[in-house]
């Protein structure tokens, strides 16, 4: 419905505003950013615009999600296609995101 998407739209403008804040206010040195939803919106929020810069494996089928990285606001921000959260993740996925995230930390 009309409604809940004007409501949506409202407390998403209202996180953009609140993120915004604390990106430039507090001692915020990383964001991790779980998913191309998330990805996208920061994208269009004009807070921060993320770079594909490798891939991951998702899933068994031999899919592969992307590795992104951006930096706005003196703040590293490292993100992935994938929902790692999602019952096609397996493990082995989520292994693989942590080693990639262990090694592109660093600022």
């Amino acid at each position: 419905p009309r409604s809940s998407r004007t409501a949506q739209q409202q407390l998403l403008h209202d996180d953009s505003e609140f993120l915004l804040n604390q990106l430039c206010n507090q001692s915020i040195e990383l964001v991790l950013v779980n998913g191309r939803t998330v990805a996208e919106w920061l994208g269009k929020s004009g807070i921060a615009y993320l770079d594909e810069v490798g891939t991951t494996p998702l899933g068994k089928q031999g899919k592969r999600a992307s590795l992104l990285r951006g930096a706005a606001h003196g703040v590293l921000f490292l993100g992935w296609t994938l929902n790692a959260n999602h019952s096609q993740t397996t493990p082995q996925n989520r292994a693989a995101l942590a080693r990639w995230l262990g090694e592109n930390w660093q600022v």
